[in-house]
């Protein structure tokens, strides 16, 4: 009777461990479902993860520093970005996913003036240069300012000379 037993409380061990590993999964893959995509990707205050390509601009940030964000988008894409006002030191939450980069610019400072490049030589962006006005201002007044340019003219008087 002896080898009958064993193979009973062995078999009954198999079941009670098989149950005890089950539950273990079950529970682990309850708690995984539980947590949302967001919150595993969940950024610290202060922080932003920055991705920029030729003509995307992708960005979460979580009560970054605008003043930060700008510089290294600056840095990234080579374009200047001119701060016309000093209220720009400001604190941002702000998801944008695979965002042109003048809508984008636009998302992050409302009051922007963005200068646009011209000619076959102009990067795939289009962008020459980024204003950050003051808040409320729409337009940059010195552009508004300038002449309309024209074709460069020389001209030469010999009687003056």
């Amino acid at each position: 009777m002896r080898p009958m037993q064993r193979s009973w409380s062995s078999r009954m061990t198999v079941h009670v461990v098989g149950l005890i590993l089950g539950g273990i999964l079950l529970t682990g893959l309850a708690a995984a479902q539980s947590t949302s995509p967001q919150s595993s990707s969940f950024l610290a205050s202060g922080t932003y993860r920055l991705t920029v390509t030729e003509r995307d601009l992708s960005l979460d940030a979580s009560e970054a520093s605008l003043v930060a964000i700008l510089a290294e988008i600056e840095q990234r894409t080579k374009i200047p970005i001119i701060m016309m006002s000093s209220a720009v030191d400001e604190r941002i939450t702000i998801h944008l996913s695979q965002m042109p980069l003048d809508k984008a610019l636009k998302q992050l400072v409302p009051s922007v003036a963005i200068a646009t490049a011209q000619g076959p030589n102009a990067p795939a962006h289009r962008i020459a240069k980024v204003y950050v006005l003051p808040k409320g201002q729409s337009k940059l007044a010195q552009l508004d300012e300038r002449p309309a340019a024209g074709p460069f003219q020389f001209t030469f008087d010999p009687s003056q000379h």
